[in-house]
């Protein structure tokens, strides 16, 4: 997308739809909107003053005049000096203007005309112009063969019956969110005219399935001329003379191909293509509308009222001889009642289907409340007495420890340890030295072990490697000496 100054900057014009007094603004350009749709463009302020004066209390002449500048300032009505009507000094000095909406204006007028009648006209499926773009896309062909002017005909009512069938399917959809909303006192005349409904979306379907894939291979079979054609479209667009505008080729061409691109995407042969998603979007609505009348048929038909029904059954209480008799029709009326029925695992003694229930002996079966609270009592138990066996692992402990000790306190050679000399050692003592070693290259060579002593680390020579010799392997490492300072 191109994005220029047009794009970015305010549109002052439509400031009287939203300011403090946006009322009196917008009878004034509707005013002025009505008389353009007449051919009478000019208005003073006079004019417009006695058709409003009527309609809002208190107005006045000199209010009406700060209204107009207001909106000559903002840019919806353009304002001329009238040297019709001057006859003395004083005409001339107190300047009488007249006044015409400007180009915006009357497009943001004509717009919010469209939005106030927009419930009135409404939305529909119009599947004749499906047929319509199909008609059109095959002649393609013998257009491409045409004069310009046809081909540019052509071109602006394809879009035109593309646009509106986008606009149109779209708003329509838009009217099925009532399905959420619909109260009952509607609900007869939504059963009612289901049907009708039902069918129209049906028939649009069709209508998708007839065309749709007929203009979607049409489409295919026109690919080897569609460059050729867009291109004379670009230029009978680019050749359309333009006044306070300037419109490359290029932002032409970028249109038109994007307009013949979306036209492609909406018919296309793939399952992601908007003509396939509408029909099953139309198809949802179709379901839904069938499951929403079944459930207002059922909640309308559960409050109806049973009073026939019981003074029915009340009369044949009356004729029961005794109560015996009225427990059996009870039974057969209501069914029975605090009926419970438990189910076991338990193998059977018998596998005979004449065994009754009090021929099998009894089970006795444990049953916990399904409550979320409720906890299985626990034993209590006194807590046990383990400070022996602390003692004994801090004893253990504390002899691991002074004997690791004692191992790296006889690595030590007048007050150093020099790995390259070190005898086979074990894995813990090595894990001990590499250690050390990595806390001192991150303490600046020096670090403080954890039996007290401080030492010093020092790096080999031209980075020299040796090869230390384990119980459980070699490790090539560099030659770092650990220096006590003579502490040993």
């Amino acid at each position: 997308m191109k994005i220029n100054s047009s794009v970015t900057k305010a549109i002052t014009e439509t400031k009287y739809l939203s300011v403090d007094n946006h009322a009196r603004y917008r009878l004034i350009m509707r005013l002025f909107y009505i008389n353009y749709n007449r051919i009478n463009y000019w208005l003073n302020a006079e004019d417009v003053y006695n058709e409003l004066r009527e309609n809002i209390s208190g107005y006045t002449l000199d209010d009406c005049k700060n209204d107009l500048d207001s909106l000559v300032e903002w840019g919806s009505l353009i304002s001329d000096h009238d040297t019709e009507r001057i006859f003395t000094i004083s005409d001339f000095k107190n300047k009488r203007f007249r006044y015409q909406m400007s180009e915006y204006a009357v497009e943001i007028e004509r717009l919010t005309v469209k939005l106030e009648n927009m419930r009135v006209e409404g939305a529909s499926l119009d599947t004749g112009l499906l047929g319509t773009i199909r008609t059109q896309i095959e002649e393609m062909r013998s257009v491409a063969d045409g004069s310009n002017d046809a081909l540019h005909t052509w071109w602006r009512s394809l879009n035109e019956n593309f646009k509106r069938l986008n606009r149109e399917y779209q708003d329509y959809m838009k009217c099925f969110s009532f399905f959420e909303s619909e109260d009952n006192s509607s609900a007869k005349q939504f059963i009612a005219r289901k049907d009708d409904i039902i069918k129209y979306l049906r028939s649009f379907v069709k209508g998708i399935q007839k065309n749709g894939t007929a203009v979607a291979e049409l489409l295919d079979d026109c690919e080897d001329i569609k460059n050729a054609v867009l291109e004379r479209v670009i230029d009978c667009e680019f050749s359309i003379p333009r006044i306070n505008s300037t419109v490359s080729r290029g932002e032409i061409a970028e249109n038109v191909y994007a307009l013949y691109s979306n036209l492609r995407s909406w018919f296309g042969s793939d399952e992601n293509s908007e003509m396939d998603r509408i029909m099953n979007i139309t198809n949802g609505i179709i379901r839904n509308i069938t499951n929403y009348a079944s459930i207002l048929a059922e909640s309308t038909g559960t409050m109806s009222s049973r009073k026939d029904e019981y003074r029915l059954f009340a009369e044949m209480f009356m004729d029961c001889e005794s109560a015996e008799d009225a427990h059996r029709l009870s039974s057969l009326l209501f069914g029975l009642t605090n009926t419970c029925h438990i189910t076991s695992d338990r193998e059977r003694e018998t596998e005979s289907i004449s065994s009754g229930i009090y021929d099998e002996p009894p089970e006795e079966i444990v049953i916990k409340p399904r409550v979320l609270t409720y906890r299985e009592k626990q034993q209590q138990s006194a807590i046990a007495d383990k400070s022996e066996a602390k003692k004994r692992s801090y004893d253990e402990y504390i002899k691991s420890i002074e004997k690791r000790q004692s191992i790296i306190e006889s690595l030590i050679r007048n007050g150093r340890i020099v790995m390259e000399e070190l005898p086979v050692i074990d894995p813990q003592t090595r894990s001990v030295l590499l250690s050390w070693i990595s806390r001192a290259t991150g303490h600046d060579g020096s670090f403080r072990t954890e039996y007290g002593t401080e030492f010093r680390l020092i790096y080999p020579e031209n980075d020299r490697h040796f090869v230390l010799s384990c119980e459980d392997g070699k490790l090539t490492m560099p030659a770092f000496i650990l220096d006590f300072g003579g502490t040993q």
